[in-house]
């Protein structure tokens, strides 16, 4: 029975490029004996293949016509992945700094605009509903940075 191997796994992306070279061809690649390829390949075992085999596979794949990278393309999902956790979303603080600043404006216009001689009511009830919605702005832009805060905090995850 064929075991299962985890997403983003090296596993995964070793059995990806042994679909399509076959594992002796694979294993004499490398040049590991077959126990030692299968190994690598195992969830179960405690034994990872190392940077510079897994090179010559990712090559090995491209010029059997593979269009990708199995092992690049896993360690860099990998790392951007751990990035991210470890930084928090900025992307995300940046669109809602974006929207406080749009916010912020409009409250400031419509405060000047509502102090002018001749203003009206509703011109005050615009004030209102624009500074609530950068009092709004101004939580999202405080709960973007907890964010990021907090995934500096965490400790990483090294499983």
């Amino acid at each position: 029975m064929t075991k299962q191997r985890a997403a983003l796994s090296y596993e995964q992306a070793q059995a990806h490029i042994a679909a399509r070279l076959g594992p002796k061809r694979a294993a004499a690649i490398v040049g590991v004996a077959m126990r030692t390829f299968h190994d690598w390949g195992d969830p179960d075992v405690d034994r990872t293949i190392p940077i510079a085999a897994a090179e010559k596979l990712d090559l090995a794949y491209i010029a059997a016509g593979g269009e990708t990278m199995p092992f690049l393309d896993t360690l860099s999902l990998r790392l951007e992945t751990a990035r991210a956790q470890r930084d928090g979303n900025r992307p995300a603080l940046a669109d809602v700094t974006a929207s406080f600043a749009k916010e912020s404006g409009e409250l400031t216009a419509a405060g000047i605009h509502a102090s002018r001689p001749g203003a009206t009511a509703a011109d005050r009830e615009k004030v209102r509903k624009e500074g609530l919605e950068a009092i709004a702005s101004a939580g999202s832009m405080i709960s973007a940075l907890d964010a990021i805060e907090g995934a500096a905090r965490a400790p990483p995850d090294t499983g």
